[in-house]
């Protein structure tokens, strides 16, 4: 009866530690996934609230490039979540704006081209807060065939949506219903950045 019992024990810890090993498994790829999805949507939104895109293109499209490293203080009139759709304009329509997200942007040699892909449809109405990111206006151009890397304060002044237009860069917070964003924030980087 001994010899039995002391089976009956072993299966039992067997299956204790069987299972405590597929908690911490599943425990694991949640946290891998949940990591993972982090990084993507890190990414896909130009790397947080009100980031700038650097790396300019040499004077006049030339050969020669310089890159330049902004590490952006964000602007207090910005919020401080990421935003719902970081992209780039498509189409303007009355007070829709389509946005095209910018995981779904190529590049070619270094330059962004026309946005293709699956378009959002922000929708801009009079409580929206516009911005225009000036900050590229107060930071100065690094020599050709050089790197910098600066800190800067973003700067930012109010727009209207007369002040967007295709091929804009923005980012934009607010509530997605159903296939649309309707715009709480619109934060415009304009077209110079992206070409």
């Amino acid at each position: 009866m001994r010899k039995g019992l002391k089976i009956k024990v072993i299966l039992v810890k067997k299956k204790i530690f069987i299972g405590i090993g597929a908690v911490l498994a599943i425990a694991l790829l949640a946290g891998a996934a949940f990591m993972a999805v982090r990084l993507l949507n890190t990414n896909a939104n130009g790397g947080g609230p009100g980031s700038l895109l650097a790396g300019l293109g040499g004077p006049g499209g030339g050969n020669s490039h310089v890159a330049q490293m902004l590490r952006l203080t964000p602007a207090p009139e910005l919020p401080v979540t990421h935003p719902d759709l970081t992209g780039v304009v498509n189409s303007i329509q009355g007070n829709s704006v389509f946005v095209v997200q910018a995981s779904n942007v190529s590049t070619t040699a270094g330059e962004i081209q026309t946005p293709n892909g699956p378009a959002t449809e922000v929708v801009v109405s009079q409580k929206t807060l516009i911005y225009r990111d000036t900050t590229l206006d107060s930071v100065p151009t690094p020599q050709a065939g050089t790197t910098t890397s600066i800190g800067a304060q973003q700067v930012v002044e109010p727009a209207e949506l007369s002040s967007i237009s295709t091929d804009s860069m923005v980012q934009v917070w607010g509530p997605l219903r159903g296939d649309r964003l309707i715009a709480e924030t619109i934060l415009v980087q304009g077209t110079e950045i992206i070409h």
